[in-house]
């Protein structure tokens, strides 16, 4: 039996959603995002509200090692 892939997951609507929320708040990290939007994003990945959490969750994702990987790659932010 070969591994899942994600072109072999049946991906549904409300799952896209989820990784495009997470997808749009770290895209919103960058140095050209207006700083009201990064610093939502900061709170979201800082799980101020537990947003983050709850959404891994629905999606099955660890949201300690996303949460670290995103601190990594944005070490100016947190």
């Amino acid at each position: 039996m070969t591994p899942e892939t994600a072109d072999d997951m049946d991906i549904t609507p409300e799952y896209a959603l989820l990784v495009a929320i997470i997808r749009r708040a770290h895209e919103d990290l960058r140095d050209h995002a207006p700083p009201h939007e990064r610093a939502s994003s900061i709170q979201f990945f800082n799980n101020q509200y537990r947003h983050f959490e709850l959404l891994c969750s629905l999606i099955d994702l660890d949201y300690e090692g996303m949460q670290e990987a995103v601190w990594r790659q944005y070490p100016q932010w947190f």
